[in-house]
Order: structure tokens, then C-alpha cells, then sequence
């Protein structure tokens, strides 16, 4: 089971983790594997909204999934978040890796201009926390491509 959560403040206005929801897993979730694709696939379902979504997997030192965070929904086109956000949710999180995902609604198997630079960011971000960032990845109905990938993984239809 991978927990998924948002950040609240508690009566001193601290932040804290509050689950709001589960994903059901049979197997543990790795970067190294294939449930990392699966999981994203077939479980978060990313691939299916109309907006792009921004998610973040936190992963602790042996790169097992740690929790799932919703940074941000956006347009058709474009999904925001600030550095300061993810780095709460990475600290609160007790993260020591760490994966963002999101959405092309388009279908675009490609990253734009824009998803290079925040991979970039995020790997500025990551230097600084002293938390490796494994990856940005995006996903449409057809696959799945990451910064560092020479070609697209595609999916198979079920």
C-alpha cells in the first residue's frame, strides 16, 4: 500500500502529513523496476485527465516508495508548482529520493521547453536538500518518457 498525502497545519500552524487516500500495491514501487511504469500507468492513472496534473512519489533510502503528493492541476497545457512546496512535502516526507510526474493531455511524448527546465529546477532543488532526484516523467495514453531517456517507453493496450 502507498499512502497518498496533502500537507496541513496543525493548531500551531506547523506543517504536517495528513493521508487523504491509498493506493492498493502488490508489489513494492522502485525507480529500478517496471512497477514504477505500471504503477503510474495502470494505478495513479495519470494518463486519463483533461489537465495536466503534478504529481510527486517520495522514496526513502532504499527507493521504495514512501507516498504520493498532488502538487498542482493546470490547464490543458501547463501545470505549476513552487520549489518551496516540494521541498516541504520531500522533508515532511522524510524523502531521501525522489520522483515528479506528470500528464500531457495533448499527447505529446515529448518534453517541452518548459518540462526540461523543471527538471532542471529539480535538480537544483535536490542538490540543495541533499535528496537525489531521480526523474521527471511524463506520461500520455501512449507511453512514458523522462529526462535522460534516449526514446520513449510505450505502452501496451490492456
Amino acid at each position: 500500500m502507498i499512502n497518498i498525502y496533502d500537507i496541513a497545519r496543525n493548531e500551531n500552524l506547523l506543517p504536517k502529513l495528513v493521508k487523504v487516500g491509498e493506493y492498493k500495491v502488490e508489489r513494492k514501487i522502485t525507480s529500478e523496476n517496471d512497477t514504477l511504469i505500471d504503477f503510474i500507468h495502470n494505478t495513479m492513472k495519470v494518463n486519463q485527465y483533461d489537465n495536466e496534473h503534478l504529481y510527486l512519489i517520495s522514496m526513502d533510502m532504499y527507493d521504495r516508495a514512501l507516498g504520493v503528493f498532488l502538487l498542482s492541476i493546470g490547464t490543458y497545457k501547463e501545470c505549476k508548482t513552487s520549489k518551496r512546496n516540494i521541498a516541504e512535502c520531500l522533508v515532511l516526507s522524510g524523502a531521501r529520493h525522489f520522483i515528479v510526474i506528470h500528464n500531457h493531455p495533448d499527447g505529446a511524448l515529448s518534453l517541452s521547453e518548459g518540462d526540461e527546465q523543471f527538471a532542471r529546477s529539480m535538480e537544483e532543488l535536490a542538490e540543495l536538500l541533499e535528496i537525489e532526484f531521480i526523474g521527471s516523467f511524463v506520461i500520455t495514453n501512449d507511453g512514458i518518457i523522462c529526462n535522460g531517456m534516449d526514446k520513449p517507453i510505450k505502452f501496451k493496450r490492456r
